[in-house]
């Protein structure tokens, strides 16, 4: 899972999505802060984060890959 930050979007790009995938963003706390679900067969999404306060994120896909973010 590879995430580039670019402003107000976070652009996520990964190996092909299997079916009922989703990407999942969670605060320093653990707490859930956005999911986007991935169609089948896509190697890119993207999560508009303008709302959210800078920090540090962690960013989870279905299949348990993980990347950090910084906001």
């Amino acid at each position: 899972l590879t995430i580039h930050n670019n402003g107000d979007l976070l652009e996520m790009v990964f190996p092909t999505a299997s079916a009922g995938e989703a990407i999942t963003l969670y605060d320093a706390t653990g707490r859930v802060v956005a999911t986007q679900v991935v169609r089948p067969g896509a190697t890119t999404a993207t999560i508009n984060v303008a709302a959210l306060p800078a920090g540090v994120y962690i960013a989870r896909m279905g299949n348990g890959a993980t990347s950090k973010v910084v906001i």
